[in-house]
């Protein structure tokens, strides 16, 4: 089902591939964003990402499969037509105002272009049954192209400063720190 609606979105089965971008997601609060390489990483992306350059233009989307109910709302929330610009427009803070939300029932999917701006729960998103946790995996695709390895190249060096910043010095691969989100 998955690769059916992404060789429609790219056009053809053999249009993308696999961009080396996964995650799980456990109660993940955000602000307002693109998932695009920022910071230290936007050096890796060289071609631009709007407008054709070189071998194509840039797609890269991200598939998220829910593996809680977010009928509620409380979920992702997106500005729909924003993939077209850079902008990030800041619609609201951690009332969770402005942008359209998705209401995505347990085992939907979702797919989008990263360029879009959209925000996850709210920072202090408590879920709506104690102990209960809002939990997603998602996956990246984009064409088999330039911007497509660049993307990968500067997401491979994140998460690799990422893991460092969780494993000890000593080599040992055991973990010394730990990433608390809200229960």
């Amino acid at each position: 089902r998955i690769h059916a609606v992404l060789a429609r979105i790219f056009g053809s089965a053999d249009g993308y591939r696999f961009a080396e971008l996964n995650g799980i997601g456990i109660n993940r609060p955000s602000d307002w964003h693109k998932d695009i390489l920022s910071s230290k990483y936007r050096k890796y992306q060289k071609t631009p990402l709007w407008g054709a350059s070189g071998d194509s233009e840039y797609l890269v989307v991200k598939v998220c499969i829910y593996l809680q109910d977010h009928t509620d709302g409380l979920g992702l929330v997106v500005q729909p037509g924003t993939h077209t610009s850079g902008a990030i427009r800041k619609l609201g803070n951690s009332t969770h105002s402005g942008g359209e939300r998705l209401r995505h029932a347990l085992g939907s999917i979702v797919v989008f272009d990263q360029r879009i701006t959209h925000r996850g729960p709210p920072f202090g998103f408590q879920p709506p049954v104690s102990g209960e946790h809002r939990m997603m995996i998602s996956l990246s695709y984009g064409r088999p192209n330039l911007h497509t390895a660049e993307f990968e190249r500067g997401t491979a060096a994140r998460q690799g400063d990422q893991t460092a910043q969780f494993t000890t010095d000593d080599g040992s691969g055991k973990p010394c720190k730990s990433t608390q989100y809200p229960s």
